[in-house]
């Protein structure tokens, strides 16, 4: 019998409000900045985000992390 080996990778990202949570990039379907990010004023998330990651089942989070810096997490370029 051969053995099979599987890993789950998981991300890291801080919440807005500080908490630390770690996302399956799997399950991630998009993501996005914020208008805050771009210059402008956050309506429809809090304060301080600057990317917000839509998940698979609609779901959404607001993080401090760049999208760029994130999106490339998300790809396994930087551990």
């Amino acid at each position: 019998m051969n053995p099979i080996t599987v890993a789950l990778v998981m991300v890291q990202v801080t919440m807005a409000y500080g908490a630390r949570v770690y996302v399956n990039p799997a399950f991630v379907s998009r993501i996005y900045p914020t208008k805050e990010a771009a210059g402008g004023v956050n309506q429809l998330v809090v304060k301080g985000a600057k990317c917000v990651i839509t998940m698979n089942d609609g779901k959404f989070m607001s993080v401090l992390e760049d999208c760029d810096f994130l999106r490339r997490k998300l790809e396994g370029r930087i551990r």
